[in-house]
This record gives C-alpha cells, sequence and structure tokens, in this order.
C-alpha cells in the first residue's frame, strides 16, 4: 500500500500524517513527517496488517493531517480500503 501527499499550493508545506493501529489493524509507519515544494508529491510506503477476524467490505483507516505552509491547520480524514478477496467467486 502507498499513501500519496501532494502539495497544490503555491508555497512549500511541511507537515506530518499521523495514522493509528486498531484491535482490527497494524499499520507501519505510524508517523510520515514531509515537506514539499509547490506542485511536489511524495509517494510513502505503508504496511497495512489486518487482523483474520476483520469484516471484508469497506473500511476507512482515520487520520490525522497537521499541515504547515503560511498557516498551520489539522485535518481529520479518513483513507477509504476495501477489505476482501475480489478475484474469488462463490457459488452454492
Amino acid at each position: 500500500m502507498q499513501l500519496r501527499i501532494s502539495n497544490p499550493w503555491p508555497v512549500p508545506v511541511s507537515g506530518l500524517v499521523m495514522l493509528a493501529d486498531t484491535d482490527t489493524w497494524k499499520i507501519r509507519p505510524l508517523r510520515i513527517p514531509f515537506t514539499l515544494q509547490p506542485g511536489e508529491s511524495l509517494e510513502q510506503p505503508m504496511s497495512v496488517v489486518f487482523d483474520r477476524a476483520i469484516v471484508a467490505g469497506e473500511q476507512s483507516i482515520p487520520v490525522l493531517l497537521t499541515v504547515e505552509g503560511v498557516e498551520t491547520d489539522t485535518i481529520d480524514v479518513s483513507l477509504p480500503v476495501t477489505i476482501g478477496w475480489k478475484d474469488i467467486d462463490v457459488a452454492a
């Protein structure tokens, strides 16, 4: 899994992406610092290990994003994740 962070603004920005483990998944790294020039992007590899008991379907990973540029903002967002085997068909 990769997390892509982009800077759409005309000024450099820096910040921190903070993720959290839960009972049903473990994420590494939990903290991703970044500094980006205008128009620049960063692709950060991530490891997400789900527990066997997790329910298949749509899940979301909560993210706290702090961005420092002209101003400092803290944003709560969610990363959508689909859990399941999309290449498996079951017939009765």
